[in-house]
């Protein structure tokens, strides 16, 4: 008989040890989503406004003919992105996630014979500047920001290629 209260004890105890890791789990889980909640809000209201291109580097090169006129509108998820040429690309931000380093932004975009397609970019923004960066042959999301002097920026992948960036600095619009 004592051996099986001691086995119902130690089941029990077993039992609530059990309960308690699960709610501290379910806790921590619930805690990192309010914090990339928090986050997300943070950054996208931070996003909204109106961008002007400062500096956009494509091939190792500045492109001074992209810059002069270049500017990005974002209202709420809705990325309007106007070019010199007068061309307008609207796209939808569906996904950002501000506790990454660096962080990272996917927009739905349309490409020109209507088909959607995902961009997956990295980006930094703050009250004054904001910059984002993807590379050039869709391949998967850059793992970091290349910054690599004279020659433009290109990232440097997992798999120890070096692919082509294209990086677009804008400042706030006064």
């Amino acid at each position: 008989m004592k051996r099986i209260i001691n086995s119902i004890a130690v089941i029990v105890a077993l039992a609530f040890t059990c309960s308690a890791f699960a709610q501290e789990r379910k806790d921590e889980k619930k805690e990192a989503k309010e914090t990339t909640d928090k986050a997300t809000a943070r950054d996208l209201e931070l996003l909204k406004g109106e961008w002007r291109a400062r500096n956009i580097w494509h091939g190792g090169v500045t492109e001074a003919s992209a810059i002069d006129g270049g500017r990005i509108v974002i209202k709420d998820r809705t990325f309007s992105k106007q070019h010199l040429s007068g061309t307008d690309e609207v796209a939808t931000i569906v996904r950002i996630d501000a506790t990454k380093n660096p962080k990272e932004m996917d927009l739905k975009t349309s490409s020109r014979n209507g088909k959607e397609k995902i961009e997956k970019l990295v980006y930094n923004v703050d009250d004054e500047r904001f910059e984002y960066f993807w590379t050039s042959d869709g391949a998967d999301r850059p793992t970091h920001f290349g910054y690599f002097g004279l020659k433009g920026p290109f990232v440097i992948k997992e798999e120890g290629r070096n692919v082509q960036g294209v990086l677009y600095q804008y400042t706030r619009a006064k």
